[in-house]
């Protein structure tokens, strides 16, 4: 990814998740300017080490990796900041929060673009939506907190796995896809 591309991604699909994020915590996180810059020298950084370890240059651009990386950039950096005796989920995983969906946004764009590309319209039309996940039945959390804790111990425990997190976005946009096709589906038959 270029730096130029990199900035674009963080006008667009990050800052919008932060002032998100920074509403609903009434004002409690928000964003570190200055470690704006740093995630970049950090993605640059993983990005090179995981180019060293993929031989196939069709791979090396992969939307899954790219966005991967740039999630562990974020978890490494953390540019929020957040009280840190905070008790509420969105402000101590507010990072999390923030490279995962920030990470989904793109994988969105990037597919989008290519299903315009392909001329998939169906596929274009729904990365357009939000993204389906799996449900998880009672007792166990919300699939979207489960990810966010998840991330947040890979953090704590310095085990950011970048291609197993990839796969999990992988497996995210797939489902996403069948999910709402089997939806259209359902609709014209009934």
């Amino acid at each position: 990814m270029e730096k130029e591309t990199f900035f674009k991604y963080w006008e667009v699909i990050f800052l919008p998740k932060i002032s998100e994020l920074n509403r609903k915590t009434n004002n409690a996180v928000y964003l570190q300017d200055e470690k704006v810059g740093l995630v970049w020298q950090e993605f640059e950084k993983l990005n090179q080490s995981v180019l060293k370890k993929i031989e196939n240059p069709i791979e090396q651009k992969d939307r899954h990796k790219v966005a991967s990386v740039l999630a562990g950039a974020l978890l490494k950096i953390e540019p929020l900041f957040y009280p840190k005796d905070a008790e509420d989920p969105l402000v101590f995983l507010a990072n999390e929060i923030l490279a995962f969906h920030g990470s989904l946004g793109i994988v969105r764009s990037i597919r989008i673009k290519c299903a315009h590309e392909e001329k998939d319209s169906v596929v274009e039309t729904i990365l357009k939506k939000n993204f389906i996940f799996p449900p998880c039945p009672p007792p166990y959390e919300d699939y979207l907190l489960h990810i966010y804790k998840s991330l947040h111990y890979s953090k704590i425990n310095t085990s950011f796995d970048i291609f197993l997190f990839a796969h999990i976005l992988f497996l995210i946009e797939s489902y996403t896809i069948l999910q709402a096709k089997s939806q259209i589906m359902e609709k014209i038959h009934g």
